[in-house]
């Protein structure tokens, strides 16, 4: 079908307390046939069904109008918001006409997000884009099996990326959510152990953590849909966004454990929280961006220290304080 609304959109952070990282996501697809039992899409779609939309082609005058606004930002952006990025790819082939429109615009970075190892699908574009980031979301073993019921497996993820790597795709990795479960510490040290043994550090543009967080009406609806899974039964609190969340002490305690073993192994690498206040980023990584704008200039400064050959804008302090929030009207109507 159509889609009649805007596909390029700042990422939906939904409370102005947390730190966002100005990212923006294309929405070419709803709905995700992985049936991840926390997905937040279970409560968010107001139609069940898998909805790919025809006229994608809008995405591409929808962002030389971003672009051109911001000339001067390096802008972050990618499918797998509302859909696996890659899961229904040998059917739509989407991503197909978006990488190459992408590799032709200065200062972008597109990422497609995925569960899945359906690496192959993009062998035609082996050793021939520089802006494209092939990302998964990596978590132990133990709970792919019993929560993400029809992705990919641990090996086959960190396998798939392994081969993205030799075809000359930069990566990035997304730890969320981090999920309390018995031996939680000794399981994450095997996922970043494992990871950082078949991926070079120099090839990973970022890593993101975030804890598990889920609107209320979704506890509900897992209740409802899952009732034996043991992760809505740990304690949580009501965050400032409205979702339920672990207690911060044991979100320290995750983010902590897990930010170690990641610099353990380099400590170059950018990392990331994606929603978390400032208290969590000082605890955790000794220093916090003062906003969003802020988290967005790191970004860009990292990725022109790492990427030198990709000639990025060399980001200006002043110019990334005074981009628009997405929460500002005047941005909002400007897509």
């Amino acid at each position: 079908t159509n889609y009649k609304g805007n596909f390029c959109k700042p990422c939906p952070a939904t409370s102005q307390d947390y730190i966002c990282c100005n990212y923006h996501v294309i929405n070419e697809t709803t709905g995700c046939p992985l049936d991840c039992i926390y997905c937040i899409l279970q409560g968010y779609m107001n139609s069940k069904v898998l909805t790919v939309y025809a006229n994608y082609h809008k995405i591409f005058r929808e962002f030389d109008a971003l672009s051109s606004k911001y000339s001067d930002r390096i802008i972050r952006i990618g499918t797998g918001e509302l859909a696996d990025s890659l899961a229904l790819e040998e059917y739509t082939n989407i991503s197909s006409f978006l990488i190459p429109y992408f590799e032709s615009k200065h200062n972008v970075l597109f990422e497609l997000k995925t569960k899945t190892n359906h690496i192959n699908l993009l062998n035609k574009f082996a050793h021939k884009t520089n802006n494209l980031v092939l990302s998964w979301s990596l978590n132990p073993d133990q709970l792919i099996d019993n929560n993400e019921l029809k992705a990919a497996s641990l090996t086959e993820r960190i396998n798939s990326a392994q081969l993205a790597q030799e075809m000359g795709f930069k990566l990035s990795f997304h730890f969320d959510p981090i999920i309390q479960h018995d031996n939680w510490r000794d399981n994450y040290n095997h996922v970043i152990d494992s990871l950082f043994s078949k991926i070079k550090s120099q090839n990973i543009v970022w890593i993101s953590m975030g804890g598990l967080r889920l609107p209320p009406a979704l506890k509900q609806i897992i209740k409802e849909r899952f009732p034996k899974t043991p992760i809505i039964r740990s304690e949580h609190i009501t965050g400032n966004d409205q979702k339920i969340r672990y207690f911060k002490p044991l979100r320290l305690e995750m983010f902590k454990h897990l930010y170690n073993r990641i610099r353990s192994h380099s400590k170059e690498v950018f990392v990331y929280f994606c929603m978390e206040n400032k208290d969590v980023w000082e605890k955790t990584m000794g220093y916090c961006p003062t906003n969003s704008n802020h988290l967005d200039y790191l970004f860009a400064e990292s990725l022109c220290k790492q990427f030198p050959e990709m000639n990025f804008t060399k980001p200006d302090f002043d110019y990334y304080q005074n981009i628009q929030s997405k929460h500002d009207p005047e941005y909002q109507s400007s897509l």
